[in-house]
């Protein structure tokens, strides 16, 4: 068969079939736009008859295209997002109420830097994310025992040294934040937050953890390596910190936190 025939006759079958297909009612509605952005399959599938003429691998071409488009016909979910990695505004994810208290999951972060804060600009019931070369990939909001629980995932363009994320709070209500992957460096200013605990479950090189009126009973937890812990603290804060790396350890002991095991607290804890 003549190369490019087989591409031609195989994207003509297609759009015949979706059209019909619409037309009968066989297939949910879908948009077109999605098939459209496709369209540098076509060039693939080309190119593919063009390197492989004849034989069973001159199957690549067509199948690449129905491939394509089954992917288009499940919706927008299939197709990547257009993000214009210039100019990344901050995007709001927001719970549909208010809880007294909430939970933020950070995934799959390496590489870049994390700055963590409050603000009383913020509703109660909405997490903002900004970053520059970093873009929230995809997130998940659920309330589970009366409180909401933010689950957010990065992504990143390139490996682009220490790029920051940053993630703004509202000041209330309760927040328990976990860290399920390493960063380079990470910043939390929770000197406007209402928080009770932060842990950390993957390695942060450098790790500063401002915080300013004590409250009741707060625990930091750091279950994988941090190289460098820097804790600015007020006095009289109830704090237990837990830690399984051995640098920061000396560096709460000097801070006189007392030592149980793994746990250390401080006088009032």
């Amino acid at each position: 068969m003549k190369s490019g025939k087989l591409t031609t006759g195989t994207i003509i079958l297609v759009v015949g079939v979706l059209l019909l297909g619409q037309t009968l009612g066989w297939f949910p509605a879908f948009s077109w736009a999605n098939l459209i952005r496709l369209w540098p399959i076509i060039l693939i599938a080309l190119g593919l008859e063009l390197i492989f003429p004849r034989g069973v691998l001159s199957l690549a071409a067509p199948l690449s295209i129905v491939i394509a488009v089954v992917f288009a016909l499940n919706g927008p979910a299939a197709i990547p997002e257009r993000i214009d990695w210039h100019t990344l505004p901050t995007r709001s994810i927001t719970a549909p109420t208010a809880t007294p208290s909430a939970e933020l999951i950070l995934n799959d972060m390496p590489g870049i830097r994390l700055d963590l804060k409050g603000s009383s600009q913020v509703p109660g019931n909405q997490v903002n994310a900004t970053g520059s070369s970093v873009m929230i990939r995809t997130t998940h909001v659920s309330s589970v025992q009366g409180r909401n629980r933010f689950s957010l995932t990065a992504r990143s363009r390139w490996s682009t040294g220490l790029q920051p994320l940053r993630i703004t709070l509202p000041t209330y209500p309760s927040w328990e934040t976990t860290i399920n992957a390493g960063v380079a460096s990470g910043q939390m200013d929770l000197t406007e937050l209402n928080w009770s605990t932060i842990t950390v479950n993957a390695g942060i090189t450098n790790l500063r953890i401002n915080v300013a009126e004590p409250k009741k009973d707060q625990r930091i937890q750091i279950r994988s390596g941090v190289a460098n812990l820097v804790l600015q603290l007020p006095r009289g804060i109830n704090l237990e910190v837990i830690s399984n790396s051995p640098l920061p350890l000396r560096q709460l002991t000097n801070a006189q936190f007392t030592r149980l095991g793994k746990r250390y607290t401080t006088p009032g804890f």
